[in-house]
C-alpha cells in the first residue's frame, strides 16, 4: 500500500493552492474530496449553527 499525505483546514487556506504543485511535484495523484461528498448529501461547508 502507497503512502499518503492529507492536507486538512478550514475553507480558504490555500489547501488547494499548496497540493496541487506539491502533487505534481511528487508525481502523486491528488485526490479533492469536494466532489465526493456532494454527491452523499454529507455536509460540505459551513455549519449553520456553529459557523
Amino acid at each position: 500500500m502507497g503512502k499518503a499525505i492529507v492536507i486538512t483546514g478550514t475553507p480558504g487556506v490555500g489547501k488547494s493552492t499548496v497540493a496541487s504543485p506539491l502533487s505534481e511535484e511528487l508525481g502523486a495523484r491528488l485526490i479533492e474530496l469536494g466532489p465526493l461528498v456532494a454527491p452523499q448529501g454529507l455536509p460540505e461547508g459551513l455549519d449553520d449553527e456553529t459557523g
